[in-house]
This record gives C-alpha cells, structure tokens and sequence, in this order.
C-alpha cells in the first residue's frame, strides 16, 4: 500500500460537498490541497455538462494603454444533492501570469449564476 492509496482509490458518492471536507481532513489534507494534488477536474460527473472546466470572466483593474489586470476565473467541481457547490474562485493577473484562487462552497444556483455572468459579460 502506498502512502496515498487510500485517496487514489476514494470516490466521492455525490450526497454532501460535507463528505469531501470531512474526507480531506482524515486524511490530513485542506480541501484545497485534495483538489489540486488529487481531483483537479474535481468531480465532473456531478457537474452540469454545460458548467464544467474553467470559466474566465471579465478583466478588471486594467487601464485603457496598460497591459495589466485581472481576469475572474471559476471552476465547479462538485454539485451535492442539496445544491450545494465546491468551487474554485479566484483570478489570474494577465500580466504577471500568475494566478491565486479558493475554495469556496456556495450554492450550485448561485455558481452557475456566475458562469452565466461571466460567459455574458465576455461574449459581450
């Protein structure tokens, strides 16, 4: 057995984002550090077809001339059975890049809001 066989071979039953979180902390693990180190597509399945991957929003901070700002960036990766969301939220400085981003749980409503906001917003 190796030292990660048990998350290797976890599977998530889609009931509560609460299982993920309570997963990750018996084995040690912020649920930031199981998703990038483990589930980075998180868990697609459970995620509306049309909301899956990484969403880019709209650039902000950025002046007219200047190459700086930032772009909104979110990632579903788990829709539970009570409409609950496990995202990734942050944003990438389109200068640096580089970017920075949380994990967040918030409402599966409110999540796919925020694609619709930012797909709307881009495609304007």
């Amino acid at each position: 057995m190796h030292q990660y066989e048990t998350i290797d071979q976890w599977i998530w039953d889609g009931v509560s984002i609460v299982d993920i979180e309570k997963f990750s902390a018996s084995q040690n693990l912020c649920v930031l550090t199981l998703v990038e180190q483990f589930f980075c597509q998180g868990w697609p399945d459970s995620v509306p077809e049309a909301y899956r991957g990484w969403i880019f929003g709209p650039v902000y901070g950025k002046a007219p001339d200047a190459p700086e700002g930032y772009k909104k960036m979110l990632h579903i990766l788990a829709v539970d059975r009570d409409g609950k969301a496990l995202t990734l939220q942050g944003a990438c400085d389109i200068y640096l890049d580089a970017d920075g981003y949380n994990v967040v749980v918030t409402t599966a409503l409110n999540a796919m809001a925020m694609v619709e906001e930012y797909c709307s917003v881009v495609n304007a």
